[in-house]
């Protein structure tokens, strides 16, 4: 059970890491978010406060897939969103995993798009 305490550790966790971001980088966060039907990233400058670039599993690219939250969905995620991201101009990024574990989904995505010439 996740009590208000955990949440609250939680929300200072990625608020930290946002910090940092802000602080030390002029890269823009690449954001990635899993929900429990679908997989989304977004590309975030934070000095500005806008964002660049939005990936989502609703899309129809990603209609040919049985899954739109399993392994082969966050790799094709990774390479579309590096796609659009270079597309725009931008090589050098800063990876928010939101406090996400290093495995599975999230590492699938992150392989994806360094394979697609995204820099961490």
């Amino acid at each position: 059970m996740i009590t208000s305490r955990d949440r609250l550790a939680q929300k200072r966790k990625l608020n930290r890491i946002r910090h940092k971001n802000k602080k030390n980088s002029n890269r823009p966060r690449l954001l990635f978010c899993k929900s429990n039907r679908y997989l989304s990233a977004q590309l975030i400058d934070d000095r500005e406060g806008v964002t660049l670039v939005y990936c989502s599993t609703i899309e129809s690219d990603f209609s040919s897939l049985s899954s739109k939250k399993d392994l082969k969905a966050a790799k094709v995620l990774g390479k579309l969103i590096s796609d659009r991201i270079k597309n725009k101009g931008i090589k050098e990024i800063f990876f928010d995993r939101r406090g996400y574990i290093y495995h599975g989904r999230v590492k699938e995505f992150v392989v994806a798009a360094r394979e697609n010439g995204l820099i961490f």
